[in-house]
Parts: C-alpha cells; sequence; structure tokens
C-alpha cells in the first residue's frame, strides 16, 4: 500500500532547563501515522523563528542558508518515504 500521508514538520524544542539564547530545531516527520523526530544540527534564536512557516523569518544571518538546508532535508525524507512505500508494495519491508 502506498503512503497516504506524509507531513514534514520544523521546529524548535525548548528543554526544561532553558534559560536564553539559541534552540535546537527539530524535524518531525510522519507517515500513515508514525513518526519519528530528530534534530537537524542547526540552531535559531526563538526571536527569529517563524512556527506557522516553520522556519527562520528573514533573509539575511544565515536565515536563506536553513531555508536550503530545509528543502534539502524535506527532499531527502520524501525519497525515502516513497522508497519505505515502493518496498512495503513489493513485500520486502
Amino acid at each position: 500500500m502506498l503512503s497516504k500521508t506524509f507531513t514534514l514538520l520544523f521546529y524548535l524544542k525548548k528543554r526544561s532547563n532553558y534559560l536564553g539564547g539559541k534552540l535546537p530545531i527539530y524535524m518531525r516527520c510522519t507517515t500513515n501515522r508514525s513518526r519519528f523526530e530528530l534534530a537537524v544540527k542547526r540552531d535559531c534564536e526563538p526571536e527569529k523563528w517563524n512556527s506557522a512557516s516553520g522556519r527562520v523569518a528573514g533573509t539575511v544571518n544565515g536565515c536563506d542558508a536553513f531555508g536550503f538546508v530545509g528543502r534539502t532535508i524535506y527532499g531527502a525524507a520524501r525519497e525515502v518515504s516513497h522508497a519505505h512505500a515502493a518496498q512495503s508494495l513489493n513485500g520486502d519491508v
């Protein structure tokens, strides 16, 4: 069965001992109600993060760089999702 759902969300993860400064950026991937999350090895000031779009707001000081990384990660995750769905069809998984 091919994957019916695929979502990718980037968000800042605040720890319980957070006092200030940059927060790590995490990615949550959901496919057919199963999900996983991982750190993307980038960080951001909470004031510069746009929660609605799941990315850094603006176009300077690394904002464009994370946009490129985010699009690259999204493309790779989508390819993995399609490959997994194809293997499921063939009974290889």
